[in-house]
């Protein structure tokens, strides 16, 4: 790539940087690249928790070209010893002129010593804030407003005429294999996945991490049920295949609040809060349509993921079957949308 429009080479980290969201979990993901003289010389993207940073990554690939050139990175970097040494260290080194990223790096370490101060004490120019809103949809949940409070990622498959599913509850494979992939992703970086009762009994899902994504634990699994029979029937399914915990919940009309652990005989544990148990959560809601309207009426989703395939379903097995608002102007619309291909499956992102 050439040129050295700020916003253009901001737009095409944020587009590199999408397909690897989740895998460098509970890091962000991120993507550098070194321009000298409008050209590209290297670009790096951070894919494993403990591995390079991507700015690292862009400056060991550029090697002595990175010595008076600009490095452009969709998230501040970081000032801090982590897993791994800061990298505006390896920015100073490297002999970088100006540093130019998107969004600021809310994390209390990067806060209480701001790269601008770090690198600007270097001689190092700083440009911040260029395509803000799009690089937070790298990792919203990172870039929550509350970061002490629960951020809920809902995702759903449809058709091409919205329905979710075939009217016999098949909705296996509906989207390509890549869509499938990057849900797995999304997995690997949540505490937890919420589905309903009824996809549980009809699908059996495992809802473990698969597609060949190496993963560390797998999150937990909240069944939202108003059944006492629950936890028995729980004993027979997949989701104690994997060792995490499984807990069942009761929506209410604020979402989920409580939780009862359940083991694999089928026991209840002591109902506790959700932050009790899980500590500013990170949820992934994969329902049918019952938890999907029940959530989305009870205005607890932070983003909303709705992946398109394209075909046609007919039947009966669709979402938003809630009450439509009295005018347009009362309708519910995502903010900071993207639109992104998997293949022959297509993604809309936004926050609600």
């Amino acid at each position: 790539m050439t040129g050295t429009d700020p916003r253009a080479v901001m737009r095409a980290l944020i587009e590199q940087a999408h397909p690897y969201r989740g895998l460098a979990a509970p890091n962000p993901v991120v993507a550098a690249a070194v321009v000298r003289n409008g050209e590209w010389v290297a670009a790096g993207v951070h894919t494993r928790a403990g591995g390079d940073h991507a700015e690292v990554v862009a400056l060991k690939r550029a090697g002595d070209k990175a010595v008076g050139a600009t490095l452009y990175v969709t998230l501040e970097p970081c000032t801090h010893w982590g897993k791994t040494p800061p990298c505006c260290s390896a920015i100073i080194a490297a002999g970088i002129a100006h540093v130019v990223w998107a969004v600021d790096d809310p994390s209390p370490h990067v806060r209480r010593q701001p790269a601008e101060s770090v690198l600007q004490a270097a001689g190092i120019g700083v440009t911040r804030g260029i395509l803000a809103d799009d690089a937070r949809l790298l990792n919203p949940a990172f870039h929550r407003a509350d970061p002490a409070a629960p951020f809920i990622t809902m995702k759903l498959a449809q058709s091409l005429d919205g329905k979710l599913a075939l009217d016999n509850g098949d909705s296996a494979y509906l989207t390509s294999d890549s869509a499938r992939r990057y849900v797995h992703q999304i997995r690997n970086a949540v505490d937890a996945i919420v589905v309903g009762a009824e996809t549980v009994w009809t699908d059996n899902p495992a809802l473990t991490i698969r597609h060949g994504i190496a993963s560390t634990r797998e999150p937990a699994v909240i069944v939202a049920s108003r059944d006492p029979r629950t936890p028995k029937r729980l004993r027979t399914m997949r989701l104690f295949s994997a060792n995490r915990p499984v807990y069942v919940t009761t929506l209410t009309e604020s979402g989920i609040e409580t939780v009862q652990r359940v083991d694999a005989q089928g026991q209840w544990g002591p109902e506790e809060a959700l932050t009790a148990v899980l500590p500013a959560p990170h949820l992934l809601v994969e329902g049918g349509a019952t938890i999907v309207d029940q959530m989305l009426q009870a205005g607890v989703v932070d983003e909303l993921l709705v992946m398109v395939a394209p075909c046609i379903l007919g039947g009966a097995q669709y979402w938003g079957g809630f009450q439509s608002p009295d005018s347009l102007m009362n309708r519910q619309c995502l903010a900071h949308t993207q639109v992104h291909q998997f293949d022959d499956t297509v993604m809309i992102q936004g926050l609600t």
